[in-house]
């Protein structure tokens, strides 16, 4: 009997492993100036690119019909403090042309924790295109520099989003260059 148990704990145990979710190989590898993270094979990078000297600018959207999700990664080679940071994108997108018309509410900051990381977030909704949206924006400071995290989609895509942006909280790692 103890022998039957045995065979059927390591039998359980393979098949979890078979089943278990694994990123694949064909996802996207992020990795630059120490920070780096992947998301889901079936998104696309639309922006890659430094900003400057001082920082650098990656965006991935949903590449899938009807779509909606966006997932933007941006920092700063500074430490400035994250809720100033958040408030500045607040002020920024509420400034956008492609939020003026509908507007945008945006929840207090709150502390969080990204990645282990101690990190602070707002969350927002709004109207693009007639679509309603909703994301947040989580800041967090990490080996000397100031990290935004961005994630935006429709209710329609939100659990496809959200997959994606929690393989990348999975997966995020920085250090120091």
């Amino acid at each position: 009997m103890k022998q039957l148990a045995t065979i059927f704990a390591v039998f359980t145990l393979l098949l979890s492993n078979a089943f278990a979710e694994t990123p694949s190989g064909d996802d996207i590898q992020f990795l630059k100036d120490g920070v780096s993270f992947s998301l889901p094979a079936d998104w696309k990078i639309i922006s890659d690119e430094p900003v400057g000297k001082d920082g650098h600018y990656f965006s991935a959207e949903h590449n899938t019909e009807d779509a909606t999700g966006v997932i933007t990664v941006t920092w700063l080679n500074a430490h400035i403090e994250p809720d100033v940071v958040i408030d500045s994108h607040k002020k920024n997108m509420r400034a956008a042309d492609i939020y003026q018309q509908p507007g945008i509410e945006f929840t207090a900051i709150e502390p969080v924790t990204f990645a282990g990381r101690k990190a602070y977030r707002s969350k927002y909704a709004t109207l693009v295109n007639g679509d309603k949206m909703e994301g947040e924006i989580i800041c967090l400071n990490c080996e000397g520099k100031t990290i935004s995290l961005f994630m935006q989609s429709g209710l329609d895509d939100k659990k496809a989003t959200e997959a994606a942006f929690l393989q990348l909280e999975q997966t995020f790692g920085c250090r120091e260059e």
